[in-house]
């Protein structure tokens, strides 16, 4: 069902990673390079994670670039399109007791 100007809608429902607790000390570092020619697209991401038995973090950055827009037929390059950009999260657990999580 439409309603005004050909109105579209919807729901998203995102899952995100959650770092974990460990009995032992666990480090990891994960990282990924995207690059799409068509798009102009370049990308990167790095990810720490820290487990250990009262304390969990998982941080990430990422960096992405992205050329102008080239439009099919006589379209063209739509100019300025291109743009830089810098995400950066973070996620911290600490354990306070068997119950209770901060």
């Amino acid at each position: 069902v439409q309603y005004g100007t050909d109105a579209i809608g919807g729901t998203l429902q995102l899952f995100t990673k959650n770092p974990n607790f460990s009995d032992e000390i666990i480090y990891k570092l994960n990282g990924q390079l995207k690059s799409i020619t068509n798009n102009q697209e370049y990308s990167g991401r790095t990810e720490l994670e820290f487990n250990s038995k009262n304390f969990a973090f998982l941080g990430g950055i990422s960096y992405q670039k992205f050329g102008n827009i080239v439009g099919g037929k006589n379209t063209g390059v739509q100019l300025p399109s291109a743009y830089d950009q810098i995400s950066y999260d973070a996620k911290l657990n600490y354990k306070i007791s068997d119950n209770s999580i901060l």
